[in-house]
């Protein structure tokens, strides 16, 4: 048998109910697709979320507590060729201010005889570090590496930020830390360790 197709005046209006019907699924579809695809990555997202609050306390990748360890020993006062060591190492120590992650806090410690810090408390307003480094006259005397890490592990005991850094800036005077080259056992520097 042959089938044939009678055309019936309301058969128009009929397909375009199926073309209507048919784009709402297609819509309808795509939302469905994109939910079932969203949901997978909302949970892995949140399941991430330690992870990446985790990577922020490893040096480098989030807020920092620092402990600048600055040598104003009478050697550092030695002529270079741009100034002397000491004005150096001012240079250094704001370039690496400029560097530390934003949200950073730090402290410098001036080693030069007895260690002591340079402000009251650790301050993340970086730039009042350098200001108040051009105001503090350069000491001397030699430098005590047990003193000044007991001193460097004080200021970085109460610090806000779980990564916590010494950086220690010096010209390595034999006289200063031959007994640390030599194997001499430096407590707080154990403690430190241990930490």
């Amino acid at each position: 048998r042959r089938v044939q197709t009678v055309r019936w005046g309301a058969m128009h209006l009929l397909q375009e109910v199926l073309k209507q019907r048919k784009r709402r699924f297609r819509i309808e579809q795509w939302l469905l697709l994109m939910t079932r695809i969203a949901i997978p990555i909302i949970l892995a997202l949140c399941l991430a979320r330690p992870v990446m609050s985790a990577l922020n306390q490893i040096p480098g990748f989030g807020k920092t507590s620092a402990a600048l360890v600055l040598d104003d020993s009478f050697s550092m006062r030695t002529p270079i060729a741009n100034g002397t060591a000491a004005s150096q190492t001012r240079q250094d120590v704001q370039r690496m201010m400029d560097n530390l992650p934003k949200g950073s806090d730090a402290q410098v410690i001036l080693a030069g005889g007895r260690p002591r810090p340079l402000l009251e408390h650790a301050t993340s307003q970086l730039d009042m570090i350098s200001k108040r480094m051009s105001e503090v006259p350069s000491l001397s005397g030699p430098i005590n590496p047990n003193d000044l890490f007991q001193t460097a592990g004080a200021v970085l005991k109460d610090a806000a930020n779980a990564a916590r850094e010494i950086v220690v800036i010096s010209d390595f005077q034999e006289s200063d830390w031959k007994s640390i080259a030599e194997g001499a056992a430096v407590p707080a520097l154990e403690s430190l360790l241990k930490q």
